[in-house]
C-alpha cells in the first residue's frame, strides 16, 4: 500500500506542478495551472492546456518550445523531456501569449533529503493551524511545496491550513525538486459547533463523534499495535468430510492453553454453523501454513457456538475477553478472519460499534451490532476493541439492498456466561 501510494503522489505532481511566468495579457489568456513551479524527468510528459483555443478571427492556438533538445510541445500542448535543462514553453494566441519554464532533471539525479511535519492535526471550519516542515539537511529547506488531498476540505499554504467543510484531507509536504521526497500528515476538519462535531472518519466514512483535537497518526500506531498482538491468535477452521475435502472455511480463536509434555493443548471458540455436520474439523495455521485436526469440545446450537481443541508445539498467546460492561457505542473496533477462505487469511477490517447489545428476534444470544466489514469466512471470528480485547464473536451480516455496514458479533458476555 505504501508502494501504491507514492506512485499516486508522485504522479499527481508531475502532472499538475509547474512554474509559470511572463504570461501577457492574462485577463484573456492563460495557460491553465494549479501549482508555480513544475520539474519533469526526462522521459516524462505532461499536459498544458488553455484557456482559450481559438480567437473570432479564426486564429488558432500555437504552441514552441524554446530549444527542442531539452523538451518538445505538439500542436495540442503535450510537452515531452527529452534532455536536463530549463526550457520554456509557450502558448501563442494571436496577440496573446503566455509561457511555462520547465525544469528537466535527469532521472539519476537524486536529492537525498528527507522531511518531517509537526503541527496540530485538527483546525475548525474558516479558522487555521500552521504546519512546520522540517528538512534534512538544511540547505532544501526553501524548496518545500505544500499540496491538499482535497481542497474542498481544506487548503494549504506554505504550511498554513485553513478548514473549508468537515472531512479528512492529507497534507503533504514535497521537494520540489525530487517528489519522490515527501511526507504526509492528515488534518481533521471539524464544525466547532459545540464540545462534540460530527465529522467523517478517515478510514471508514462513516460518522463518528469525536471531541477536542484527535491524533489519527496516534490511532492508526495504535491500531497496529493491536492487530500485531492479537493476529497470530485468530486462526481458521476449516469443515471436511469423511475424506478431509473441505466442505466449508470459518475462523476461530485461541482462548485458551493447557501445557502438555511435548507441547500445547488450545481450546478454540468458533461458530456452530462453520462445524455443523463436519465429519472432521482442522484448524488452519496460517502463520506456518499448516493445517491440524482438531476435536471438536462442545457445541451450542441456539447460541451458534462451538468449542475445539487442538495440539501444538508452538506457543501461541491467548485473547483475553473484555469486562461485560465495557463495550460502547461509538467505540472504534478490529475485525480479523478469512473473508472467501484462506486466500485472504488473516485479513483486517476495521469500523464502529453501532450498538453495544442487540437482541435479534428468533435469537437466543444477544449481539454487539458493528459496521466493520465481515463476510462468509469471517464467522466464529473475534471482534476487538483496541485494546486488543475481545468484545465478540462475528456471525451475522444483514444483506439488503436498502441497507449496508450492519454486521453482528455474539456478545462477549453471552460466550462467558455458557462458560460460566
Amino acid at each position: 500500500m505504501r508502494k501504491n501510494k507514492k506512485i499516486y503522489m508522485i504522479l499527481i505532481v508531475f502532472f499538475f506542478t509547474f512554474i509559470l511566468f511572463g504570461c501577457v495579457n492574462m485577463d484573456g489568456f492563460s495557460i491553465k495551472t494549479v501549482y508555480l513551479e513544475k520539474t519533469m524527468y526526462v522521459g516524462e510528459k505532461i499536459q498544458l492546456d488553455a484557456s482559450k483555443q481559438e480567437l473570432e478571427t479564426g486564429e488558432v492556438l500555437q504552441w514552441s518550445s524554446s530549444d527542442e533538445n531539452i523538451a518538445l510541445v505538439s500542436e495540442d500542448g503535450l510537452v515531452s523531456a527529452i534532455s536536463s535543462g530549463e526550457v520554456v514553453i509557450t502558448a501563442k494566441l494571436g496577440t496573446y501569449e503566455c509561457q511555462v519554464k520547465i525544469e528537466v532533471l535527469a532521472k539519476e539525479t537524486v536529492i537525498d533529503a528527507t522531511i518531517t511535519i509537526s503541527g496540530l492535526q485538527t483546525v475548525l471550519i474558516n479558522e487555521q493551524i500552521t504546519l512546520t516542515a522540517t528538512v534534512e539537511p538544511e540547505s532544501f529547506s526553501n524548496n518545500i511545496m505544500w499540496r491538499s488531498s482535497d481542497t474542498s476540505i481544506a487548503t494549504v499554504n506554505n504550511g498554513i491550513v485553513k478548514g473549508l467543510k468537515p472531512g479528512v484531507a492529507t497534507i503533504t509536504a514535497f521537494c520540489k525538486e525530487n517528489p519522490y521526497v515527501y511526507k504526509d500528515i492528515i488534518v481533521l476538519v471539524r464544525t466547532g459547533n459545540g464540545i462534540q462535531d460530527v465529522i467523517y472518519n478517515y478510514i471508514t466514512n462513516n460518522i463518528v463523534t469525536t471531541q477536542g483535537n484527535f491524533n489519527l497518526e496516534s490511532l492508526n500506531e495504535v491500531v497496529i499495535n493491536t492487530v500485531n498482538k492479537v493476529e497470530k491468535s485468530v486462526i481458521g477452521v476449516t469443515k471436511c468430510d469423511e475424506n478431509e475435502s473441505a466442505l466449508g472455511y470459518g475462523t476461530g480463536g485461541i482462548y485458551k492453553r493447557e501445557d502438555l509434555n511435548n507441547g500445547y493443548k488450545y481450546t478454540v471458540f468458533t461458530n456452530y454453523h462453520v462445524v455443523e455436520n463436519g465429519a472432521v474439523i482442522k484448524v488452519y495455521l496460517g502463520d506456518i501454513e499448516e493445517h491440524v485436526t482438531a476435536t471438536l469440545v462442545e457445541t451450542y446450537p441456539e447460541y451458534d457456538l462451538a468449542i475445539l481443541t487442538f495440539e501444538h508445539s508452538i506457543l501461541y498467546e491467548t485473547l483475553v475477553f473484555a469486562e461485560e460492561d465495557a463495550v460502547n457505542v461509538g467505540e472504534f473496533v478490529i475485525a480479523i478472519g478469512n473473508p472467501g477462505g484462506y486466500t485472504y487469511y488473516g485479513s483486517v477490517t476495521f469500523g464502529m460499534v453501532s450498538k453495544e447489545l442487540r437482541a435479534i428476534e428468533g435469537e437466543e444470544a444477544l449481539f454487539v451490532q458493528h459496521d466493520t466489514p465481515i463476510n462468509p469466512g469471517n464467522s466464529g471470528g473475534p471482534l476487538f476493541n483496541l485494546k486488543g480485547e475481545v468484545i465478540g464473536i462475528n456471525t451475522l451480516k444483514y444483506v439488503a439492498d436498502n441497507a449496508e455496514g450492519m454486521g453482528f458479533s455474539i456478545a462477549g458476555a453471552t460466550f462467558l456466561d455458557i462458560l460460566k
